[in-house]
């Protein structure tokens, strides 16, 4: 082999899980570019809506950078195999298709990206909200 085996697994495994309260442990042996948080919504065995509080409770001694990896980053940056794209185009796409179906049928939308600090995102946007709302603007 022109790797070790543990090489070929940082290059190409991937490793999925939903409720696994020795993670963060697993981590530095799975690699953090390696694990891929998923939810399972809408499967029955999903953990929506409770999926912050699984996040919290699988993950909330790990470092940020590395949760937003896991829960995030690296799902939208996996290749699709065979195929020119990654699952965060795929992603993207189905978000503009939504926007547009919405917009068709004269109904409004609105597209937020919080940003990689996601508390900090929403709480700007929370204040962007209630300015609009104090603002006494006339709603549609």
């Amino acid at each position: 082999l022109s790797l070790l085996p543990s090489d070929f697994w940082r290059r190409q495994g991937q490793a999925t899980f939903q409720k696994e309260g020795v993670v963060s442990d697993l981590i530095g042996l799975i690699g953090e570019e390696n694990a891929i948080w998923g939810s399972d919504y809408p499967h029955p065995d999903s953990v929506w809506p409770d999926s912050q509080q699984v996040i919290e409770s699988t993950m909330g001694g790990m470092d940020p950078a590395v949760r937003r990896k896991v829960t995030c980053d690296n799902a939208a940056d996996l290749p699709i195999p065979g195929r020119g794209y990654t699952f965060g185009v795929v992603q993207a796409a189905q978000a503009l298709g939504d926007l547009q179906v919405l917009a068709a049928r004269g109904r409004r939308a609105l597209r937020v990206h919080l940003g990689s600090d996601v508390t900090a995102g929403l709480e700007r946007l929370t204040d962007m909200v209630q300015a609009v709302v104090s603002s006494g603007l006339p709603s549609r």
